[in-house]
């Protein structure tokens, strides 16, 4: 099998994989609504502020700010319009992979999140949200507080994160040695599907906006 087939199956893959995700994700949405916001996950609060701002309320914060901001502008909404938004209808049943653990660092050391699966929220233009897996692929040590993870999305973008970050969350799936996404899946040093890790790092790492 080439490289370019090798691609298009994890690809395959990961589209089946996000799907399931979506179903687990909307089946928990179901116990949101009247809940005492400060008992809401920060996707929680996310899922609400969306359909609120998708009925025409001004939410005046980022959906991918931590969870603290989020549950402020919650508290604002709810005190304007007490009336809470339902989310549609979510199957009986969870699909399997949902999310997990908050990613925080580990006592024995950041580097050792390298080859974690996690999943981590993406905001879209339109300001519409959602998790999509990715895995931790390299560990950048720096002279600030908080070092730097580089992390790979399963289509092949990539985020600079630092922690806690609870907008990433691991996955609990093993602990993996090479990145499989659709860019490392090509790559001329690629082997056995993918990229060794930890990756190197560049001489001038990119932060997406």
């Amino acid at each position: 099998m080439g490289l370019t087939a090798t691609a298009v199956k994890v690809i395959r893959e990961q589209v089946a994989a996000r799907a399931a995700r979506k179903d687990a994700l909307a089946a928990e949405k179901r116990t949101a609504g009247t809940t005492d916001p400060s008992k809401l996950t920060a996707e929680l609060l996310r899922e609400e502020l969306k359909l609120r701002r998708e009925r025409g309320e001004t939410i005046d914060v980022p959906l991918r700010s931590n969870k603290p901001v989020l549950l402020a502008a919650l508290v604002r909404a709810r005190a304007a319009a007490p009336d809470v938004p339902r989310p549609a209808a979510a199957p009986a049943a969870a699909a399997a992979g949902g999310g997990g653990e908050a990613l925080i660092a580990p006592t024995d050391g950041v580097e050792k999140l390298v080859g974690q699966r996690v999943e981590a929220v993406w905001e879209d233009k339109d300001g519409s949200t959602d998790w999509f897996p990715a895995t931790i692929v390299a560990h950048w040590p720096t002279t600030s507080e908080h070092d730097r993870l580089l992390m790979h999305f399963d289509d092949g973008m990539d985020e600079i994160i630092t922690l806690p970050d609870d907008t990433v969350r691991l996955t609990g799936e093993a602990v993996v040695a090479r990145c499989k996404c659709a860019r490392c899946a090509v790559r001329p040093e690629a082997e056995d599907g993918g990229c060794t890790l930890p990756l190197p790092q560049p001489a001038r790492p990119r932060r997406r906006s």
